[in-house]
């Protein structure tokens, strides 16, 4: 017989003294030489604040007892704005701009015979962007699991990852200065002995 099922999840957060960059009061300093050099100095501080709105769809349905499906679709909206005398647009920038606001994913479990089952799981997420220019593009990948079950404490699977692509990015670091790590194709074989 079908199952059907429905999860409707909203929410809202507020967030209160996050860190941004704020400046000091300038002043000079004596030099070797003439002229003197004028010093501009900035320190952290927790001039921010936002809220986030958002939610979540999700639905499970067994059309058929070996057949199982997913399909999920979130929203989140990021909103920031700067206290006191920090100027910092981008913290400000990076925060609102470091949680994609789209993502969809559709999972199908499929039992193949008694001991057999094969996963796929699509999913999409949306562009990353900051003020400061950088940003991640959005990326559709899938999954794949093939699972043999040759005892109760027995599993042996094949596990594929991000098959639509060789790789793609998910973040880009703010403050350390290194190469940006992206997420590459992968395949893998695991033992799983439950005792």
């Amino acid at each position: 017989m079908p199952q059907f099922s429905i999860d409707v999840a909203l929410y809202y957060n507020i967030y209160n003294r996050l860190r941004v960059i704020s400046p000091g009061a300038g002043y000079t300093e004596p030099a070797a030489g003439p002229p003197a050099n004028a010093v501009q100095p900035f320190y952290l501080s927790n001039d921010m604040h936002g809220h986030a709105f958002g939610g979540e769809l999700a639905i499970e349905l067994t059309p058929l007892e070996w057949w199982r499906l997913q399909a999920a679709y979130s929203m989140e909206i990021l909103t920031m704005f700067l206290d006191g005398t920090s100027t910092d647009t981008v913290n400000k920038g990076n925060a609102q701009g470091d949680t994609p606001r789209h993502q969809f994913s559709l999972r199908s479990g499929v039992d193949i015979g008694r001991h057999v089952t094969l996963d796929l799981w699509l999913r999409g997420v949306d562009r990353l962007a900051s003020i400061d220019g950088i940003s991640i593009p959005g990326y559709v990948t899938l999954d794949a699991r093939l699972a043999w079950k040759p005892a109760q404490c027995l599993e042996l699977s094949l596990v594929g990852q991000n098959l639509l692509s060789s790789h793609h990015a998910e973040f880009i670091p703010e403050y350390v200065n290194t190469r940006p790590s992206e997420i590459v194709r992968s395949l893998y074989g695991k033992i799983t002995w439950k005792f």
